[in-house]
């Protein structure tokens, strides 16, 4: 069969993925530049960023994922003929992200607490919670951008998702080059510029959304019956939260996972905290191109199991793995042989760092960051194929487990025999290989076509109610 036309082929996964990566790209754009800025800065705002990051998206991941899975339901009902189905899954998402809003609030205790257990700096600390208190509202919005995307990617229409995605990065980039140094008479804010500037960012892309959705055929066509077809139905809210639940606590046992490798990591000295930070920083450019991968391939199995063409899944997730390898090895190669100019592209002009140090901490971190994306490029298409065919509570117990008692082992013993960051770093290419060998057993097994059949279960009140 023809690799590029068929149905899961080349052409299909680039025509749903491009789109999403085009957003992904903005968002590592404005994430690498937004780092630069917090560098030129002050060393402080570069040094609180990640860890701030990483606690509010550890703090939110469950709520932003178990929300946004509304976007499988979407593309199940659609794959199946069922665009009504599809309309009331995205309104049960938009329900749902109703119903976080609380959760945010205690998001911030939880990070305050989290802060203080790591034991930072008192001036380090406060910078982090400062920020994470102005970055939640953003991450909330951020939800609801992902489930009005969702009923447009749900159906294949990525590019209305990519190009509302895309203009809310815009839009922050301006917002946060202004915020943060103070440009174009705005007031300097620094590390809370750039929090004020992501939530601007989402604010504008849910804006987008909004109108697009207005003016999408099926909902104009069916305006009449608009009110109930978005009112709340219990049964399917819950099926959209009980199997999005699952990927929510597998992105957020991930997010802690992560959370306390950076937290291990602030404990060393500020020179190696500042090179961490700027790596992943730089990361952000390819885990946005290879999340875009995710994506795009979660939506395509979740089209193709709908209407249960299970072959053409398999081949979607092959082209995906082709794709996204292709991607790393581009990356690997420009971070290994670019990493003295980007260690002169984050170093403040008068910062306390030597240059010579700095610069030779940091081409040792990117050269093992080029083996964590080639481990990375199999490791997230096949977690998106898996949560696309609804193997959702494999996925969860699976990764969690793996975090907990391979990752974080591995991590603990480097950091009481030998705590330097070349040996913490590497523990993430070794546990992301594991993770990689296992997501494919699964895959290859064929137990997620059963998971994909129990999910139409899930469904059945978007079919059966009139």
């Amino acid at each position: 069969m023809n690799v590029w036309n068929s149905p899961g082929g080349l052409a299909q996964v680039l025509r749903v993925t491009l789109p999403l990566q085009l957003m992904a790209a903005s968002s590592a754009a404005y994430a690498f530049v937004d780092r630069m800025l917090l560098a030129k800065c002050s060393d402080l705002a570069l040094e609180a960023s990640v860890p701030g990051l990483v606690l509010g998206g550890t703090l939110s991941a469950f709520m932003v994922t178990a929300v946004g899975y509304s976007a499988v339901f979407v593309a199940q009902s659609h794959g199946s003929g069922d665009r009504d189905g599809a309309l009331r899954s995205f309104a049960q998402g938009l329900w749902l992200a109703l119903a976080s809003i609380p959760l945010y609030f205690f998001a911030h205790f939880a990070g305050d607490f989290a802060i203080w257990v790591a034991g930072h700096a008192p001036e380090l600390a406060a910078a982090e919670s400062g920020f994470l208190d102005r970055y939640l509202p953003g991450l909330w919005l951020q939800s609801v951008a992902a489930v009005a995307g969702g009923y447009f990617s749900g159906q294949g229409r990525t590019s209305v998702f990519g190009v509302a995605g895309s203009a809310g990065f815009a839009a922050a980039l301006f917002f946060a080059w202004a915020l943060v140094l103070g440009n174009c008479g705005a007031p300097r804010l620094g590390l809370n510029g750039s929090a004020y500037a992501f939530a601007l960012g989402q604010l504008v892309s849910c804006a987008v959304l909004a109108v697009a959705l207005f003016r999408d055929p099926h909902v104009r066509a069916r305006m009449g019956a608009l009110r109930g077809l978005l009112r709340l139905e219990p049964r399917l809210a819950f099926g959209v939260l009980r199997y999005g639940s699952e990927n929510g606590a597998m992105a957020f046992f991930d997010n802690l996972t992560f959370m306390a490798f950076v937290m291990v990591t602030g404990r060393l000295d500020a020179m190696s905290l500042a090179v961490s930070n700027m790596v992943f920083g730089v990361n952000c450019v390819f885990f946005a191109l290879v999340s875009g991968l995710r994506d795009g391939v979660s939506v395509l199995v979740g089209r193709f199991c709908g209407r249960r063409d299970y072959a053409a899944a398999e081949r979607s997730l092959r082209s995906t793995l082709a794709i996204s390898v292709a991607v790393a090895a581009s990356f690997g190669a420009f971070v290994a042989f670019g990493a003295g100019w980007l260690a002169d592209s984050f170093r403040a002009a008068d910062s306390a760092f030597d240059r010579e140090a700095f610069r030779s901490l940091a081409s040792v971190v990117f050269s093992i960051l080029a083996f964590r994306a080639l481990a990375e490029s199999f490791v997230e298409p096949c977690a998106g194929a898996l949560r696309g065919a609804g193997d959702t509570r494999w996925l969860m117990f699976t990764r969690t487990m793996c975090g907990f008692f391979v990752w974080m082992p591995a991590v603990a013993l480097v950091a009481g025999v030998k705590p330097s960051l070349p040996a913490l770093w590497l523990t993430m290419p070794v546990y992301l290989a594991f993770l990689a060998f296992v997501f494919l057993r699964r895959w290859r097994s064929g137990r997620w076509r059963e998971r994909a059949e129990l999910m139409e279960s899930a469904r059945a009140p978007v079919r059966n109610e009139a």
